[in-house]
């Protein structure tokens, strides 16, 4: 009976560590010559790569790394089961750029739980 429950449960886990994947959110810079000449401002915007409900990627952008609506598409990807509860949403950040807080990346990382995936620790992209 116990070899039936162990090999049930390590099914059990074996699924679910199949259907979650790892997604990113990418900051970069929106770029284009300015038209009144004064000098170029390159803001920062973060761009959440997840697939839409048709599973092809559509990377969205969001002029703040705390939006609300961030926090929206990724609450209605998760309860839509697009991205599945056990995923991974990993913070690529990049030495030149603007961080967000630690303030808000702990309140974002709140959030992430609470929708049941869970934030990376921010790493580094060259």
């Amino acid at each position: 009976m116990r070899t039936i429950i162990l090999v049930l449960c390590c099914l059990t886990l074996t699924a679910a560590a199949t259907l979650a994947k790892d997604y990113h959110l990418v900051p970069t810079q929106l770029r284009g010559a300015p038209a009144t000449g004064k000098p170029p401002q390159f803001p920062v915007v973060y761009v959440l790569l997840a697939p839409d409900i048709t599973g092809k990627l559509n990377p969205t952008v969001y002029q703040t790394f705390d939006s609300k609506d961030m926090e929206l598409d990724i609450a209605l990807l998760t309860r839509d089961g697009i991205i599945e509860k056990g995923s991974v949403l990993h913070l690529d950040l990049k030495p030149d750029l603007e961080f967000p807080s630690n303030a808000q990346i702990e309140a974002f990382s709140n959030f992430c739980k609470k929708q049941g995936i869970s934030l990376a620790p921010p790493g580094f992209t060259l």
